[in-house]
Parts: C-alpha cells; sequence; structure tokens
C-alpha cells in the first residue's frame, strides 16, 4: 500500500469515525476518513470522490446498513465494503454478505480492521491486475489471429 487509504465511513457516530481516524495507520500513515450518516450524503461522496474502501457501521437508526449496500454496488461493483457490527449474528452476516458486504468485523475485535482493509485493499488490486493480465493476453491473441490472417492473404 503505497499511501494511506481513502475510507468511507458510513456511520452515525462521528466519534467513532475520530476513533477510526487516529488509530488507525498504513506504514506509519493515517488514513483519510470521510463520515456520511444518510442516503443524499453517501451519494454524493460516491460521485465525489474515488475511495479505497468503505465501512459501514451495521446499527444505525436513521439510515440502513443494507440500504447503504444496495446504493454503493449499484454504480461501485468492485469498492471493498466492511461491515462493522458489535451486534450481528450469523444469519445476519451472511445476509449482509448476500447484498453485497466483502467481509464483516465486530466491534469488539476493532484491533483487526487494519489488517482486514490491507487485506480488502489488497484482493482489489490484485483483482485488477489479473484483469488487466487477461485483458493484455486477448489482445495479443488477436494481433496474432491479425497477422496470421494478413500471412495468408499475402500468399494468396
Amino acid at each position: 500500500m503505497k499511501s494511506a487509504p481513502k475510507i468511507l465511513f458510513i456511520n452515525n457516530n462521528e466519534a467513532m469515525a475520530t476513533v477510526l481516524s487516529k488509530t488507525l495507520t498504513f506504514e506509519g500513515k493515517y488514513p483519510n476518513v470521510s463520515s456520511v450518516c444518510n442516503s443524499e450524503a453517501l451519494k454524493k461522496a460516491l460521485q465525489t470522490e474515488m475511495w479505497d474502501i468503505v465501512l459501514i457501521n451495521f446499527q444505525m437508526p436513521e439510515f440502513s446498513s443494507v440500504e447503504a449496500l444496495k446504493i454503493i454496488r449499484k454504480d461501485n461493483v468492485n469498492i471493498p465494503i466492511i461491515l462493522i457490527s458489535g451486534q450481528i449474528n450469523e444469519r445476519g452476516t451472511l445476509d449482509i454478505i448476500k447484498v453485497g458486504a466483502n467481509d464483516f468485523i465486530n466491534k469488539s475485535t476493532l484491533s483487526g480492521l487494519g489488517r482486514l482493509i490491507k487485506r480488502e485493499i489488497s484482493a482489489l488490486a490484485t483483482g485488477r491486475a489479473n484483469n488487466q493480465s487477461r485483458h493484455n493476453l486477448q489482445q495479443s491473441r488477436n494481433d496474432l489471429e491479425q497477422s496470421r490472417n494478413d500471412l495468408e492473404q499475402s500468399r494468396n
């Protein structure tokens, strides 16, 4: 990870966002954590910035984490999303992952959040590199096929 990640935190508790921005470090750098608490602010944040990862607080009184996931996944299918919860059971976890979260972490184990963020961002970068490699391979195959066709035509 070259620089500290840009983290969008969907949350109704500004204190928790502050704690995250002051306690998470990535190779000695503090992340850029921005917090939103409703659908309008989320949509605006997604339109105006390129985020490395999104964190969602599962329990918010006025904004559903499922609604937030649906808004994000509508146009940002590849961005990693981690759900943060203190009160989610196994069934709830499965449901939220089906809707689009990549992973979840319990609030009681937030010390592992930095590792989880790095893993998700790394997985995204690896996937992008693999996609680029597949694209390059296909382009080479197309170029080779075109060269074969050109050679055949020149022989005739």
